[in-house]
């Protein structure tokens, strides 16, 4: 396809109607010949980092999100997603350290929370874990699934 016809916007539309669609191939192809433009758009560092993450190209996926983030510092989706993916690279202090920020700056903080517990988890820092997922059941709205899911953690490491 010529690729030429299209202008940014387009671009960005049809790249998120392809992973939406899960026509992952096409995005990254899409994705490609946007990112070699001479004036690149910021969105196209946060859908790098999506499309990325999702083909488990983690590191990759790091370097776009980390890119996003720096035009974007105020990208609380981003920032979580990071955090993921240096969890998924086993960088899980990497993970911690954002998450942690992210607790204090977001006000609906709890899937961070959650995740920032499960880490904590894996580096044996049961009282850490054990703080965030109290918060969690504490002042998760009521339907919140992570009531539940915090409950289940908190039931495993109370043996620690």
């Amino acid at each position: 396809m010529n690729y030429e016809l299209f202008d940014e916007q387009e671009m960005l539309a049809l790249i998120k109607q392809d992973m939406i669609n899960k026509d992952y191939s096409h995005a990254l192809e899409k994705l490609k010949t946007i990112l070699k433009a001479e004036q690149i758009p910021v969105e196209a560092f946060s859908l790098a980092g999506k499309l990325y993450a999702t083909l488990e190209m983690f590191e990759r996926a790091k370097f776009y999100f980390s890119e996003f983030v720096k035009f974007v510092p105020e990208a609380t989706v981003e920032w979580f997603q990071l955090g993921m993916v240096e969890k998924d690279i086993g960088n899980i202090d990497g993970a911690i350290e954002i998450w942690n920020k992210l607790s204090t700056s977001r006000s609906d903080n709890t899937e961070v929370l959650y995740y920032l517990a499960d880490a904590y988890i894996i580096k044996l820092m049961f009282n850490e874990a054990r703080d965030c997922l109290l918060n969690i059941l504490e002042n998760a709205p009521d339907d919140s699934p992570f009531i539940s899911m915090a409950d289940k953690l908190l039931n495993r490491i109370k043996a620690h």
